[in-house]
């Protein structure tokens, strides 16, 4: 997996400069995945420039326009491929959406955090992964498992602070033009100073569109659950020393809000259940061990594409992708 810094100290339209090599991948990439914006482009592009310049911060705005120019790639796709998780949401319905995720951490004096990325696609999103760090003043503020022409995030960890993580849920409340999750992703990795922070940052902002968050610190007790809709949230706290996280909400959220999302819903109480069965079998303490849950046939799905290992505590950032 190759890596690329990105230079906080600079402005905002120089940091992905490094990005020039990546311009066929970020093209791959798009060309797949605009084809579910294809019909809609158009009706999307105005309606998005406004969109953005109100939620999302210029910085990272400026930061995409600085990517545009180093690739040659027109901003507007760029955007679009950055809220793709949101942007589904509002296009389609919640049986047709292809991503999800299964996710874990060990409540320990140095807990960590371990997670599969499941994401429909023709290969290019494992093909094409990339770890990105996010540097400042000379050291490594967090870093991000991702891919060309995205600069916001679905996993990352900031070392010393805390690891971050999204998986996909659909529940029966409206879409806000609030927050983007994965820019909040980005902007709670980037600026949140403790466990604590990132959390009443992650609970408390009005969102796009509903998510679970799994959220771990540095020591013990510090790890939760936080499940979003636009506008409201429950946290739950690991028991037993485990927290899992799959597709559906577990608080009493539940009953009230959730919906199905075709396969994802469909085998998240397996998918769950497995981790837990594993779990309560054996607690794991080396990195191996932590990826035999993680590839379990009950738990990885064919649509998996990345997996990783993080703790926070030591700087530890361990990621693979699966072909």
């Amino acid at each position: 997996m190759k890596t690329v810094e990105v230079n906080l100290d600079l402005a905002p339209e120089k940091r992905w400069d490094e990005l020039r090599e990546y311009r066929e991948a970020t093209r791959e990439l798009i060309n797949y995945y605009l084809d579910d914006f294809r019909k809609l482009s158009i009706l999307y592009k105005v309606p998005l420039a406004v969109y953005s310049r109100r939620h999302i911060k210029e910085e990272y705005r400026l930061e995409l326009k600085g990517m545009s120019k180093v690739m040659d790639i027109p901003y507007s796709d760029l955007l679009l491929i950055n809220l793709y998780y949101d942007l589904l949401k509002l296009l389609l319905s919640p049986g047709q959406l292809i991503m999800g995720c299964s996710s874990f951490a060990i409540d320990q004096d140095i807990p960590v955090h371990a997670r599969n990325m499941d994401w429909d696609s023709d290969g290019s999103m494992a093909e094409h992964t990339i770890k990105q760090r996010f540097m400042k003043d000379g050291d490594c503020l967090f870093e991000s498992i991702s891919w060309p022409g995205y600069n916001a995030s679905v996993s990352g960890m900031a070392t010393g602070r805390f690891s971050l993580t999204m998986n996909a849920v659909s529940s029966r409340k409206i879409l806000a033009l609030k927050t983007p999750v994965t820019y909040m992703i980005r902007d709670v990795l980037q600026t949140a100073n403790s466990w604590e922070d990132a959390k009443s940052k992650l609970e408390n902002t009005p969102l796009f569109s509903d998510c679970l968050f799994m959220l771990v610190g540095t020591k013990a007790g510090e790890l939760c659950v936080i499940e979003r809709t636009p506008k409201s949230f429950q946290t739950r706290y690991a028991e037993d020393q485990i927290i899992m996280v799959t597709n559906n909400y577990r608080t009493s959220l539940d009953e009230k809000q959730a919906v199905s999302c075709g396969i994802l819903s469909d085998t998240s109480c397996s998918r769950y259940e497995r981790m837990k069965e594993l779990l309560k079998k054996s607690t794991p303490t080396e990195r191996d061990d932590f990826m035999a849950i993680l590839n379990d046939p009950s738990v990885k799905m064919d649509i998996t594409v990345q997996q990783m290992v993080m703790c926070a505590a030591k700087g530890d950032c361990y990621s693979d992708v699966v072909r």
